[in-house]
């Protein structure tokens, strides 16, 4: 487990969450394989609103294009 993930990621990566206690500790019951679990649900939401981000950008573009040819078009018959 460790071999795939550095130990800042790990552990210092959820130091400003609800998962670790004010004095530095983690919460009750926390253990390895339930953060390396989280770690990883982590990676994969971000991997989602990445995919989707630029899903979202390709469609803007797609669309200021289209308006940009059909201002071009009324610019031209004018």
């Amino acid at each position: 487990m460790l071999n795939n993930i550095s130990y800042q990621d790990l552990f210092k990566g959820y130091g400003n969450t609800k998962l670790k206690l004010s004095n530095g500790t983690f919460i009750k019951g926390m253990n390895l394989n339930l953060l390396y679990q989280i770690h990883l649900l982590d990676l994969s939401l971000s991997e989602l609103l990445i995919k989707f981000s630029l899903e979202t950008e390709k469609h803007l573009k797609a669309q200021l294009s289209n308006i940009i040819g059909i201002m071009a078009q009324i610019m031209k018959n004018i």
